[in-house]
């Protein structure tokens, strides 16, 4: 099957995650987690990216909602 990723906004990654879109940002500029930037304004995250994004950080013992459930 070839079908292609969702992409979401950091601000959706964020309510996805249920923390801050500056967490999400500060991840994004660490290189942490992937993105693609069409232009300043415009930044996409896979749906994919932000789940093993997410996972590694729990599994490393820091989460960027403060240990609360992810809301997927």
């Amino acid at each position: 099957m070839n079908s292609k990723p969702r992409m979401m906004s950091p601000g959706e990654v964020a309510a996805l995650w249920g923390c801050s879109v500056k967490t999400v940002q500060r991840l994004r500029k660490s290189g942490k987690l992937p993105c693609v930037e069409l232009n300043q304004r415009v930044i996409l995250i896979s749906e994919v990216d932000a789940s093993i994004c997410y996972l590694s950080l729990s599994t490393s013992g820091t989460t960027p909602n403060g240990g609360r459930p992810w809301k997927g």
